[in-house]
C-alpha cells in the first residue's frame, strides 16, 4: 500500500467574526456617538483592539478570545481560497495527478450569509468580520491515508461560502477507502497579508 498526498497550493485567507450583544453593544454605540466615529467602521483589526476596550472599559479584553466565540463565522484557521486558481495535485506511488479545482467533487458546500447571523440571534447586536488575505501563493501537504490504488471519484473537499465577505474557502478534503473515509482539515501554513475592510453587521 502507498500513502494517498494531497498539496495544495492557492492564495490564502484567515478570518475571525467578533460579536457584540447587550450592554457591550450598547457601550460601542455611545462610544462612537461621544467620539464622532462612525459604527460601521468603528472596528477594522487587531490594530483597534485598545478602542474596544476603552469603549468597553475593559482593559483586559481580549480580541482573538472574543472573536473565538463565533466561530462559525469566520474561517477556522488559515484557509485556501476555494477558486480557479487552487492547485490539487495528488500523489500515489509512482503516480502525480494534477486535478483542477473544478473537477474535484465537492462533498459538502455550507453557505453562510448575513440572514443567517441575524435569523440565529435576538436582541441588539454588532458584528464585525475582519481578516487578510494572503500576498502570494502558499502550499500544504496532507496525507489522506495508505491504499493500494487511487481514484480521483472517492476524493472530495468540504467548501465553506461565507457571503458575507464573498469569499468561498476549502473547509476539508476526504478520501474514501473501503473500510471508511479519511477526512482532514485543510488548515494550511502562516502567510503573510494585508487586512481587508472590516465587514459589519446589526440587527
Amino acid at each position: 500500500m502507498n500513502e494517498i498526498q494531497v498539496t495544495l497550493t492557492g492564495n490564502m485567507i484567515a478570518f475571525w467574526a467578533l460579536e457584540f450583544a447587550g450592554l457591550e453593544c450598547q457601550k460601542i454605540r455611545d462610544y462612537c456617538e461621544e467620539h464622532d466615529e462612525a459604527i460601521e467602521t468603528f472596528f477594522g483589526g487587531p490594530s483597534e483592539e485598545e478602542s474596544v476596550q476603552a469603549a468597553l472599559e475593559d482593559d483586559n479584553w481580549d480580541l482573538f478570545s472574543a472573536a473565538a466565540v463565533t466561530d462559525d463565522f469566520g474561517s477556522g484557521g488559515n484557509a485556501f481560497i476555494a477558486d480557479e486558481d487552487l492547485s490539487i495535485i495528488v500523489t500515489h506511488a509512482s503516480d502525480r495527478i494534477e486535478i483542477p479545482f473544478t473537477h474535484l467533487r465537492q462533498a459538502n458546500r455550507r453557505t453562510v450569509s448575513a440572514e443567517d447571523w441575524s435569523a440565529s440571534r435576538a436582541g441588539q447586536r454588532i458584528l464585525y468580520i475582519f481578516g487578510y488575505r494572503s500576498d502570494s501563493p502558499s502550499a500544504a501537504e496532507f496525507s489522506l491515508g495508505r491504499s493500494d490504488m487511487f481514484s480521483i471519484d472517492r476524493l472530495a473537499i468540504a467548501v465553506c461560502e461565507n457571503q458575507i465577505i464573498g469569499t468561498s474557502f476549502v473547509a476539508s478534503i476526504s478520501y474514501t477507502h473501503p473500510d471508511g473515509a479519511v477526512t482532514v482539515d485543510a488548515t494550511g501554513n502562516d502567510f503573510d497579508g494585508e487586512y481587508f475592510p472590516a465587514e459589519f453587521l446589526q440587527t
